[in-house]
């Protein structure tokens, strides 16, 4: 029973065993600590099942940041993703996020994050910015063709 809810608790957030409780307790004190745990997972609503979405992210992140796909996440980038997605980003903001982050901008008028978390923990207000973005390429692409 242990080791299944431990397995549970690893895809979930693989640092659980650099907690306290897992490395001063005996056995009964793990196996409740970790029910406890699997609890919580529970009521965020964990699945089992890879979210789509989840890994569209992941994969999209780790472009706009030049990153391998075989890079590990820690496990604050992996709680920050979490929330993301339950804020449910539409499509359009997706997009426009991924349009943004994806563009070459000039370091001098860069304001795009230069950390994972931070861009996570931020995710709304940098959906703003890239919408402004957006708006303000589309006017100047605009004036252009007058």
């Amino acid at each position: 029973m242990e080791d299944s809810i431990a397995m549970i608790l690893m895809r979930y957030d693989g640092s659980f065993r650099n907690h306290k409780e897992w490395n001063d307790g005996n056995t009964l004190d793990r196996i409740e600590w970790l029910c406890q745990m699997a609890l919580r997972v529970a009521d965020d609503g964990f699945q089992l099942q890879p979210e789509p979405r989840r890994d569209e992210y992941i994969a999209a992140i780790n472009r706009w940041y030049k990153r391998r796909a075989s890079t590990k996440w820690t496990p604050k980038e992996t709680r920050s993703l979490k929330a993301v997605l339950d804020l449910h980003t539409t499509d359009d903001e997706f997009k426009v996020l991924d349009r943004y982050y994806s563009a070459n901008i000039p370091i001098s008028s860069d304001y795009r994050r230069r950390d994972v978390v931070t861009l996570l923990n931020n995710w709304s207000g940098e959906i703003d910015r890239a919408r402004k973005w957006a708006a303000i390429g589309s006017m100047q692409s605009q004036a252009v063709r007058v």
